[in-house]
């Protein structure tokens, strides 16, 4: 099982910053009353930098 999960992990991770986008963006859509637009945009521009700044690739 334990196998598994790492397979799974190692197979997806590609996908982990797409999910905190969209999980992201949901949650500002439905929390932030003012200027939702402005900090989803944001909020992508901070997922993607973290993401190549700590990639593995670079």
């Amino acid at each position: 099982m334990k196998r598994l999960v790492l397979w799974l992990l190692q197979s997806f991770f590609y996908l982990v910053p797409a999910i905190f986008t969209i999980v992201g963006a949901f949650i500002i859509l439905r929390f932030v009353p003012f200027h939702p637009g402005v900090f989803v945009v944001l909020w992508i521009i901070i997922v993607a930098y973290v993401y190549i700044r700590y990639s593995k690739w670079t």
